[in-house]
């Protein structure tokens, strides 16, 4: 991922040649499935044609149902794949979270804006000699996307955080690439990158809770207190029979089932920011029978 002028797909095409093993990494964009769809003539394909005649940005809805089926079918192939040009959005961060897909790693390149309109501008300026536009009006779309950019990426970069790897994208093309390699280091190796998953255990007054949260801070995971997961669902269903039998055991000081806590935590455990980023669970397991079914 990189602004306009980071050369991002010339630089993702030249990564799948350079870490491929055996044809293993398959290198596309966003850009290519576009293409594609204005080839095959389909009505997708048409709206698209269309958007790019008006200079128009093309919809959220459309490039995530396009780079969700292209990822699919990868991962059904059992192939690697290197994607460029997705996420550029907040909403296309959130849909790649809701598709489950874990990057092993997500690389933004940066560029200074001074570098930026000077790449663009050279662009531009040999799509003007071709096609012989207004020089004007490339400045004003040079100027427009290089914005539009930087203040879509800033949702991107909330969504993800925790597992983007910025590379500087001032320098040539062949030294980026490097950069990127060195960044990666690749394991030759079929496992995929398993978020961190951390049991907090210790006696009342250790500072779990304390500890927790500034681990789950320094690492980016996600900090869960099986305590203010009961308190939540309480108060989401509050007036229930449930919520109210729930509330007269707490005060008597039962237990809750085994059971009920374990579903809780699996359906919190089961959103994407715990997916994506790894968690620290603090509270559970108490017992061996939710130690069994956790393990489950």
């Amino acid at each position: 991922m990189g602004p306009p002028g980071s050369k991002s797909k010339e630089i993702a095409n030249q990564l799948g040649d350079v870490i491929s093993d055996q044809g293993r990494f398959v290198s596309f964009s966003v850009d290519d499935l576009l293409n594609k769809e204005i080839k095959k003539k389909s009505e997708i394909g048409q709206k698209i044609l269309q958007e790019r005649e008006n200079n128009n940005y093309i919809s959220d809805e459309v490039i995530i149902r396009l780079v969700d089926g292209q990822v699919q079918a990868l991962e059904e192939a059992q192939k690697s794949w290197i994607l460029e040009g997705f996420p550029k959005t907040r909403l296309q961060a959130l849909a790649m979270q809701k598709m489950g897909i874990i990057p092993d790693k997500f690389i933004l390149l940066y560029i200074d804006e001074a570098k930026t309109q000077e790449r663009m501008a050279m662009n531009m300026q040999s799509e003007e000699n071709e096609s012989g536009g207004d020089q004007s009006k490339f400045n004003q779309l040079n100027f427009g996307s290089s914005k539009e950019f930087n203040l879509k990426i800033k949702g991107v970069k909330e969504v993800c955080r925790g597992y983007i790897n910025e590379v500087d994208g001032n320098k040539s093309e062949g030294y980026v690439l490097e950069d990127i390699v060195r960044e990666l280091r690749l394991r030759r190796t079929e496992a995929p990158r398993r978020p961190p998953r951390v049991f907090m255990f210790g006696p009342p007054g250790a500072g779990k809770q304390t500890l927790g949260k500034k681990i789950a801070a320094k690492y980016q995971l996600v900090y869960l207190k099986v305590k203010n997961l009961v308190k939540d669902h309480i108060r989401r269903n509050e007036d229930t029979d449930e919520a109210r039998e729930m509330k007269k055991k707490i005060k008597m000081n039962e237990a809750l089932s085994n059971e009920f806590v374990v579903d809780l935590i699996n359906q919190r455990l089961a959103k994407p920011d715990c997916r994506i980023n790894g968690w620290i669970l603090d509270g559970a397991p108490m017992n061996l029978e939710q130690t069994l079914l956790l393990k489950q």
